[in-house]
């Protein structure tokens, strides 16, 4: 359904040059935002979660 006149819940936002975030999902959303790669806000957010991902990473961006 539709919903009603309150704000939406965020777990980020990005105010006057600052991220605020609440979660790791958050925080690389904001980084995406802020960098303008909005598109790659999953790879951030698997990144912080497991740096050891970085080679599997970029062998999926060899397409893009």
């Amino acid at each position: 359904g539709a919903q009603g006149g309150g704000e939406a819940e965020l777990d980020w936002r990005y105010v006057d040059g600052t991220l605020h975030a609440s979660t790791v999902e958050g925080v690389a959303a904001g980084l995406a935002w802020a960098a303008g790669h909005w598109s790659r806000r999953f790879e951030v957010a698997a990144l912080l979660e497991d740096l050891t991902r970085t080679e599997e990473l970029a062998r999926a961006r060899w397409f893009d």
